[in-house]
């Protein structure tokens, strides 16, 4: 089951009209490190033990490291494909021309983008969803019981602008906010202005 809260967001390019829409926010509170993932992967009638497996997907991640830095794509199969893509610096700092462009004084540095394969895109019908309290009044609620109030008073957060949501999950394309990590081409958080327009590394 995944938990969601909902909001109520004003839909990109519609924010002067003053359209707004309620949308739902995945809230992933729970959590695994690397090492209870492994051990789940084991209890799937894997043969090796959830050290074996954990040491192959840390090894997995250094290759994949070396290798993107030899400018390879790398294709997992279901995992999805992962290639490296260059950060450029602020365009205030970049030169007009390419031929006065220098890599070590002109690039911030690489980040690795993520295409999800369909496996990954498409998890399937058969999720159920739980609408839950946002962060704002479950962090209201919290600080009244330490306080030892009997009520909880959320007109102060119904009438403050939510911050935008670090995962927005909204299906509707006017849904304000894009986790660049999920989307079908990854990449960097860093906005075009940030990048100077970024270049894939491939």
């Amino acid at each position: 089951m995944i938990n969601c809260s909902v909001s109520q967001r004003a839909v990109i390019g519609k924010e002067k009209e003053g359209i707004k829409r309620s949308y739902a926010y995945c809230q992933n509170d729970n959590y695994m490190d690397i090492e209870k993932f492994s051990e789940h992967i084991s209890t799937h009638g894997s043969v090796y033990s959830e050290d074996i497996i954990e040491g192959v997907l840390k090894k997995a991640v250094k290759c994949m490291v070396e290798k993107f830095k030899e400018g390879y794509r790398i294709d997992l199969g279901v995992l999805g494909v992962f290639y490296p893509r260059i950060i450029n610096k602020s365009w205030r700092e970049l030169p007009v021309m390419p031929k006065d462009f220098t890599p070590s004084l002109h690039i911030q540095g690489i980040n690795i983008v993520w295409e999800r394969s369909e496996k990954l895109s498409n998890l399937g019908d058969d999720i159920e969803y739980n609408i839950v309290a946002s962060r704002a009044a479950q962090a209201a609620l919290l600080k009244a019981e330490k306080e030892g109030l009997d009520n909880v008073d959320l007109t102060a957060i119904k009438n403050k602008p939510t911050p935008e949501p670090s995962d927005p999950s909204g299906s509707d394309s006017g849904s304000t906010g894009t986790d660049p990590g999920q989307g079908g081409s990854g990449g960097s958080s860093s906005t075009p202005d940030e990048e100077g327009g970024g270049g894939l590394g491939a």
